[in-house]
């Protein structure tokens, strides 16, 4: 069979597949152009091509207008750059950077606009009834502008743009990388402009958009794993009401893992200081029940006093550690740590997140004091955004990072501590 040069694609052989019937030889050819970047074609429906990218864990559906598909395929063919964190493309021939963009209030193609004149060199019309704007850089900055969405870009991002309406594209934020002053701009740069341009916007005039991660980092839950129906009984444990909203909004939070994390941590904290005075009450009676106690030894009683100032002063963290050690089952702990889908995240080389790793062999320290740790290193990430040399080794862990998405096994370990705590603490 022989192949046909249609256009700009090369296309193999002349039969078209079922879902492919009625389709112009070059769109035929544009499909398999995007099919060979890793899109799988699944139909075409109202003048809407629907493509299908999957992964190991879930599918993406991307979809493009019929009149759009030869763009896109030509976009995908010369070759664009994808942001590691964000919804976002850089396409090299026209030096532009593109950001998926949403906005749960209200599209952001539907805002007016009020813009300065436009003071550079590149092509705005201005769009139709003021819905789009292009601000020019400042000083040599790259400039940035509201509009339409290119066809590649509501290709690659359509899953988390809302569907178009008959006569809007969806928007996104562009960053044009050539400068006055000849400056190179990269995508950090662009992103930082972008940030920097959505901050004024919310802060200034109340209008919330917000870039799109990516990839969107579900958190899930361990279900159930027993096959029948799971036998329920009228509750027995008592739960106070503020741990039971917070252990209620962790579950809510599937799409926020630090808020998720955060929020298991918080009910957590509700049972520290009971934990601090459980620590210091213990080691106190160990002090008088020792063979060698003297109440009329001044050495014996310093030691009850010196039991009672450290447990009074403990910090957060000394907190925890007692909080794990006395109310987390040490055999339910290690083998949550040890199983085989765990071991290897919370061991030595395993997820990057700049946490102490813990190790089931330690004789330094028990696992209880590793595993609060870790904890609490992984709160202080997500808590402290300071710009302060106490945390420059371990800063912020944000929202949409990369990192958020490696944090399911530890929010599954503050799970089970909290459960563990919340049962504990029973009358």
């Amino acid at each position: 069979m022989s192949d046909d040069v249609v256009g700009e694609f090369h296309l193999n052989g002349l039969e078209e597949p079922p879902e492919m019937e009625g389709l112009a030889d070059e769109v035929i050819a544009a499909i398999k152009e995007i099919e060979c970047h890793g899109f799988k074609f699944a139909h075409q429906k109202g003048g809407l091509l629907h493509f299908i990218k999957s992964n190991n864990r879930e599918a993406f559906y991307s979809t493009t207008d019929l009149r759009d598909v030869l763009e896109v395929a030509n976009s995908l063919r010369v070759g664009i750059l994808e942001h590691e964190d964000l919804s976002a493309t850089f396409d090299p021939s026209s030096d532009i950077f593109e950001f998926a963009i949403t906005s749960y209030r209200r599209p952001a193609s539907r805002y007016h606009w009020s813009p300065p004149k436009k003071e550079c060199g590149h092509d705005f019309d201005g769009g139709e009834g003021g819905y789009s704007f292009h601000l020019s850089g400042e000083n040599g900055e790259a400039c940035v502008e509201l509009s339409p969405g290119t066809p590649l870009a509501e290709f690659l991002h359509s899953i988390h743009m809302i569907p178009r309406m008959r006569r809007f594209r969806p928007h996104t934020l562009k960053v044009f990388g050539d400068s006055s002053e000849g400056k190179t701009v990269g995508f950090e740069e662009a992103r930082d402009l972008v940030d920097r341009l959505l901050f004024e916007l919310d802060a200034a005039h109340e209008v919330h958009i917000t870039t799109v991660p990516r990839v969107r980092r579900l958190i899930r839950l361990p279900a159930s794993r027993t096959a029948s129906p799971p036998a329920v009984r009228f509750p027995k444990v008592r739960v106070p009401r503020e741990v039971s909203a917070l252990f209620s909004f962790a579950g809510e939070a599937i799409d926020n893992p630090p808020f998720m994390f955060l929020a298991y941590y918080q009910a957590l904290e509700y049972y520290l200081p009971h934990a601090a005075s459980r620590g210091g009450l213990k080691a106190i009676r160990r002090e008088l029940r020792a063979l060698g106690f003297d109440d009329k030894s001044d050495a014996s009683v310093l030691r009850v006093l010196n039991c009672i100032e450290r447990h009074k002063n403990a910090n957060e963290e000394d907190q925890l550690k007692t909080l794990v050690s006395e109310c987390v089952r040490g055999d339910v702990l290690r083998e949550f740590i040890a199983s085989a889908e765990n071991l290897k995240h919370f061991s030595k080389g395993g997820a990057e997140l700049s946490v102490p790793f813990i190790n089931l062999s330690s004789t330094s320290e028990t696992l209880a004091v590793q595993v609060a740790r870790r904890v609490y290193a992984l709160r202080n990430r997500i808590v402290h955004a300071k710009d302060n040399p106490r945390y420059a080794e371990s800063k912020v862990l944000l929202p949409r990072s990369k990192e958020a998405g490696l944090l399911e096994k530890d929010i599954q370990l503050a799970r089970l501590i909290a459960i563990e705590t919340v049962v504990d603490n029973q009358g």
